[in-house]
């Protein structure tokens, strides 16, 4: 048997077979009405850590960024050593 016609004999049973009502809206307004608990609460931690540890490491970043200076006005200065 070819796995099309599975698929149809299946889509057939199902769609003569007969559906329980289901009654969930209740249920889900109390889901919704009822407060959340706080999942947030180690996103904050990973948050603050992951802050404390970047300012550090971006002043680090523009101190060294002012040290090291532009390369191309360094190699003119250094040429410009060199002509005299």
């Amino acid at each position: 048997m070819n796995e099309v016609e599975i698929l149809r004999k299946l889509a057939a049973s199902a769609s003569r077979e007969a559906v329980p009502p289901v009654e969930v809206s209740s249920r889900v307004f109390a889901d919704l009405v009822r407060p959340n608990e706080d999942m947030s609460r180690p996103l904050v931690w990973v948050a603050a850590v992951s802050g404390a540890l970047a300012a550090p490491m971006a002043a680090l970043a523009l101190l060294t960024l002012d040290a090291w200076g532009n390369p191309m006005v360094e190699l003119m200065w250094f040429l410009d050593w060199m002509l005299l």
